[in-house]
């Protein structure tokens, strides 16, 4: 949607475009910090978080409301 190359399959979404006017990650730092799961390395849910704020789709709302619920239900 953003002239941006990305992976999609069904629900899931891989891009390496993160750099948006009110979101400007370093993307060593996240690596670094990627959380290990099952040996797979993600991006941490407070960095999704503030990217989904910056690109502000509809379908990212909804996806920021998700985390809140999960942070709320640890």
């Amino acid at each position: 949607p953003n002239g941006g190359k990305y992976l999609a399959k069904d629900n899931f979404e891989v891009t390496s475009d993160w750099n948006y006017p009110d979101y400007k990650p370093n993307i060593f730092k996240l690596i670094s910090e990627a959380e290990i799961i099952n040996d797979v390395p993600f991006v941490k849910l407070e960095e999704v978080t503030a990217w989904k704020k910056a690109y502000g789709r509809e379908k990212d709302l909804k996806d920021i409301e998700l985390i809140k619920e999960y942070w709320s239900n640890r």
